[in-house]
């Protein structure tokens, strides 16, 4: 059965095709050339699926892991690629991306794949892209690219000769001393008068010392005469994301990849606007896990198009509408194609294991037998139906209690050792155990001693040379095989265990992986995040914990976050049964009622995450829209939630308005006129805080009132309940307004801030139009790192004329996101450089400032200030520049880093997003012809990345 949902918008009406279990038998016959393609008989969900693909449609296929949910966007590869179209496959993290590209070049050798993840740009022409939905985002912002207004050189072909106006030393070379046209003193010489100081942008309140203007080289310009010489009468500049596709007329499908990170805090409304910013004819097949209302989320990627916003053009993308769709004004229709159905079920389990000292400490018998009966032994929690087992949890209660009362304490070490030996015993291997710290990661599979592996297994013998044999392919590999890390990882494998987190070097990661491929693992320790997405069969999941840190506080998992993880269990066609495994010695069990709620896998509730915010202004701006922008915003899911609690509200102004009524009614008739209770009510508020002879008055007159009006007191105690009635409607009226015009609002006051800032311009007050001025121009090319600050800096400074390559690595290490502890964070600049404290000090005030006229004006970006700036990575980013030999790098990495528990993952993704900032910030360079900071920003690459902290991937 197949059931339409009807739903209104405006005048309009969109259709959802929700697709039933069972996938009709009368279709069976006409697509069965597509079905008979595989192995294996298809769900009905995967029917209904690839029936929606072949019509033309949307599809949102949401799905247990392991249910089958990948199949729909693979055939979606096949069939568009046949069709001569292309394919972009988003993933919502890099490595994901790196394990697909991977998967599917080696899987269909027919088609050819491209890789994008912002690290790595390979065969970007390619008949299926697959890449991070940023990048997606920003392209679709960035619109068709165009050719720089002169020719600009390859970045491989970037040499002393070829790059005026003067020649750059080698890397080995790169000294304060060698980078003219002007003059540089040495680090050392640099004091307050050796470097003359440079003009904020019309910033008197940035700073309280205004800083003068200083002369700067003749060819460099101010921004705005750049861009009026080098632009005027030119089409709009776009930046250079490393690749060029034909939205309109080469592809033909997207597909989302792990769709429910729409729901992510941090970066759910990228998933939202590349939806809306997508043309509505170009396919989309959707992949989620499981989530509440699946039918809403469906029904906002169907209504996302108002009919007159799509009759020529929408940016810089022609969009022409398709005959013969039944769906939203002629475009594709959205088809729900779901199942709840999981095909390895699961089975939840607690274990408790203790030492002979419990039996030293209970001497009673029948206590004993209970204890040995409930230890060492899977205990149910929760059926492969649901059900939760009671039972089992006090029997978990009462063990631990009889271990906390005898002072019997069972550490870590032993209680996994305990765990790996009855998963081997019982063949519940290979597992994973899931850990929420990274630190504690490696610990944990430290801790095991037991022998896992078969006794005859080869893996203790192969192991180390397969992965010597991976990490060849790159040209460093001698570099790796050295790294105590590197050691680490292989010995661990060698026992048949892996360790996977993200503070680990991502080739470490990529040879955890590969060797789960070739099963060579049986436990894994790894953290939350392996379970997005990457490919992992496992039989079991182990949990350490139950509780994480969310950035804030300690909280329990949340439902879907465990159904992710515990969802990884179960092997499909292998497996009739998947196990999750709590080690309850480990961490204080919930009480029952939280411990149903986490077991009991309710989806997650989709809200929105967006936010109106400075690039996408300067982005719709830079794509043609000059008014009305929120238009765009109200199509996006916020605005429901928005018309949903408005709905609600005046529900609850229609109860208050008929309370009103019949309040009204009843005062009418009571016997002390209203006036006279108004006035009784204020007197009795006056005589509160008057004093002597004015108070004796005030209760004179009330006694008066009391003897003229017997009924007064239960008269003026129906009036307050009137005025505080009146009193909610009135709130309740302000409300509703405020959230009528809640994006109206939002929208208007950002284009304040960025009119006051100088990025906009209003050039019709009338019909309320803008334009982007030459500094919002540049913004608007600017996604990796907040645009307004950093294009400040760049005007203020004619381009860092000033600045050698190290300062601007120093600089820009304070946007990378390195985990430091708390206790160990700077909050001022750290570093002995005095023109690059200078101008950090002056970035700060200008994210102050920011975040002041946010906070004045209600304005809710989505931007956090807090902890916004790192600096503790400014000398040591600097630092790592001075590194040129091997011995150097080692040292730096091995010592260095360690001071502030700095992983060398972590510092590696610090580099990558410094290299990430100065390549896009090379692009705007292009656009504006600031050739000297190009060749700048052009050294930077080489400075960071070398030694063991790459881009590499095995996987490429």
């Amino acid at each position: 059965m197949i059931i339409f949902l009807l739903y209104q918008y405006n005048t309009t009406f969109t259709m959802v095709k929700i697709c039933s279990k069972d996938y009709p038998h009368e279709n069976e016959e006409k697509y069965s050339e597509y079905f008979d393609r595989f192995p294996y008989p298809l769900s009905p969900f995967q029917k209904h699926a690839l029936e929606a693909i072949i019509e033309g449609h949307h599809v949102l296929v949401t799905a247990h892991t392991g249910s089958g949910k990948t199949l729909p966007a693979e055939f979606a590869l096949q069939h568009f690629v046949a069709k001569g179209k292309k394919v972009i496959y988003t993933s919502p993290i890099k490595a994901l991306s790196n394990q697909k590209y991977y998967e599917f070049t080696k899987k269909y050798p027919d088609i050819t794949f491209g890789l994008l993840t912002g690290d790595i740009k390979t065969n970007p022409d390619a008949d299926v892209l697959i890449m991070t939905t940023e990048i997606l985002m920003n392209y679709l912002f960035q619109g068709e690219p165009t050719v720089p207004p002169y020719p600009l050189p390859n970045k491989a072909e970037v040499t002393d000769n070829a790059l005026p106006p003067y020649p750059l030393p080698n890397k080995a070379e790169v000294t304060d001393n060698a980078l003219p046209p002007y003059p540089l003193p040495n680090k050392a010489e640099v004091t307050d008068n050796a470097l003359p100081p440079y003009p904020l942008p019309n910033k008197a309140e940035v700073t309280d010392n205004a800083l003068p203007p200083y002369p700067l080289p003749n060819e460099i310009q101010d921004i705005d005469t750049r861009y009026s010489n080098d632009m005027d009468n030119k089409p709009e500049i776009k930046a250079n994301l490393g690749f060029s596709i034909d939205i309109q007329n080469e592809l033909g499908c997207v597909v989302f990849d792990e769709v429910h990170y729409i729901n992510d805090k941090e970066r759910g409304q990228v998933w939202e606007k590349t939806i809306l910013m997508l043309p509505p004819h170009i396919q989309m097949v959707m992949l989620s896990a499981t989530i509440d209302n699946p039918a809403g989320f469906a029904d906002w990627i169907e209504k996302r198009y108002h009919p007159n916003d799509y009759e020529i053009s929408k940016g810089n993308h022609n969009v022409y509408l398709k005959e013969g769709f039944e769906g939203n004004h002629g475009f594709p229709s959205v088809w729900l194609a779901s199942t709840n159905h999981r095909v390895v079920p699961l089975s939840h389990y607690g274990f408790l294991t203790t030492t002979e000292a419990i039996f030293k400490a209970v001497r009673d018998k029948e206590k004993q037998t209970y204890i040995r009966d409930n230890t060492n032994k899977l205990i149910p929690l929760q059926d492969h139906k649901g059900g939760f087992q009671e039972q089992g949890y006090r029997n978990i209660i009462k063990i631990r209690d009889m271990l906390e009362n005898n002072h019997v304490s069972i550490n870590r070490k032993h209680t996994l050792n305990q765990v790996a030996l009855f998963l081997r015993d019982r063949e519940m291997l290979p597992a994973i155990g899931f850990v929420f710290s990274r630190k504690h990661v490696e610990t944990c599979a430290k801790d095991i001693t037991v022998p896992l592996l078969e006794d005859d297994s080869k893996v203790p013998y192969i192991v180390r040379r397969e992965c010597e044999q991976i990490v060849r392919k790159l040209s460093n590999y001698q570099e790796y095989l050295e790294l105590p890390e590197y050691n680490l990882v292989v010995s661990l494998l060698e026992k048949g265990i892996g360790i996977h987190h993200s503070g680990m070097m991502p080739i470490l990661r990529e040879i955890v992986e590969l060797m789960i491929s070739k099963k060579y693992i049986k436990l894994l320790f790894a953290t939350e995040s392996f379970a997005i997405g990457l490919d992992c069969p496992i039989r079991t999941a182990v949990f350490t914990s139950l509780t994480k840190f969310d950035g804030n506080n300690e909280r329990y998992l949340m439902a879907h976050e465990y159904t992710q993880m515990a969802g990884r269990a179960g092997r499909r066609g292998i497996d009739t049964v998947g196990y999750v495994v709590h080690c309850n010695n480990l961490f204080d069990p919930p009480a029952i009622s939280e411990y149903k709620t986490i077991l009991g896998g309710v989806p997650q509730k989709l809200v929105s995450k967006f936010h109106v915010s400075y690039g996408l202004i300067l982005n719709l701006l830079k794509n043609g829209k000059s008014r009305d922008f929120h238009r765009f915003s109200e199509k996006s899911m916020i605005q429901c939630e928005i018309m949903s609690s408005i709905k609600s509200d005046k529900a609850i102004l229609i109860a208050l308005t008929e309370k009103i009524n019949k309040k009204k009614e009843a005062i009418d008739i009571s016997r002390t006129p209203l006036m006279v209770c108004d006035n009784y009510i204020i007197l009795e508020e006056k005589v509160k805080t008057a004093v002597n002879k004015k108070r004796k008055e005030i209760e004179r007159e009330l006694d008066g009132i009391r003897n003229e009006f017997k009924t007064v007191l239960i008269d003026v105690q129906k009036v307050k309940e009137l005025r505080e009635l009146e009193n909610d409607y009135d709130k309740q009226k302000d409300t509703i307004s405020y959230m009528e015009s809640f994006i109206l609002q939002q929208t208007e006051n950002i284009c304040k801030i960025m009119i006051d800032e100088g990025f906009i311009e209003r050039i019709n007050d009338v019909e309320n139009t803008y334009q982007l001025t030459s500094l919002g121009r540049l913004a608007s090319n600017i996604a990796e790192v907040h645009p307004l600050p950093i294009s400040l800096l760049m005007n203020a400074t004619s381009y860092f004329a000033y600045f050698t390559p190290v300062q601007l690595i120093g600089l820009f290490s304070c946007f990378t996101d390195i985990k430091i502890p708390s206790d160990q964070r700077s909050s001022v600049p750290v570093t002995d450089d005095r023109q690059l404290k200078q101008i950090i000090t002056d970035l700060v005030n200008i994210y102050r400032n920011l975040e002041d006229k946010e906070c004045d004006s209600d304005v809710r970006t989505g931007i956090h200030y807090d902890n916004a700036l790192i600096f503790d990575m400014i000398g040591f980013s600097m630092d790592w520049c001075a590194c040129m030999t091997e011995q150097e790098c080692k040292y730096f990495i091995q010592s260095v880093i360690s001071e502030k528990e700095i992983s060398v993952g972590d510092f590696t993704k610090a580099m990558m997003k410094i290299v990430t900032i100065s390549k896009e910030l090379m692009n705007v360079c292009e656009m504006v012809g600031a050739i000297d900071l190009m060749f700048k920003l052009n050294k930077i690459e080489g400075m960071v990345l070398k030694y063991v902290l790459t881009s590499q991937s095995l996987y490429v």
